[in-house]
């Protein structure tokens, strides 16, 4: 059986499906771009009132999707960034 391909198609779907979680928490989370090698670069807009541990555990959250959806993805990297004002 051939191995599933990264394709930018597939990676917005994911993120499609992740985004209603993200955005009830009050964040928001896109694809940026897929790498060589078969890393996936996302944005997240951090929600305001989340601490430190619960933009870690979002983040882990969202990591471990991106796995266990797409085994070929080699890494997830979350640029996070603060709400805009």
């Amino acid at each position: 059986m051939a191995k599933p391909q990264l394709t930018e198609e597939r990676a917005r779907k994911l993120v499609d499906q992740l985004r209603p979680y993200v955005q009830s928490e009050g964040g928001e989370l896109n694809l940026l771009r897929l790498e060589p090698g078969g890393t996936v670069v996302l944005d997240l807009l951090g929600p305001p009132h989340f601490c430190l541990t619960g933009r870690i555990s979002l983040k882990l959250a969202i990591e471990r999707r991106f796995h266990e959806e797409m085994r070929e993805v080699a890494g997830v990297v979350v640029e996070e960034r603060p709400e805009e004002s």
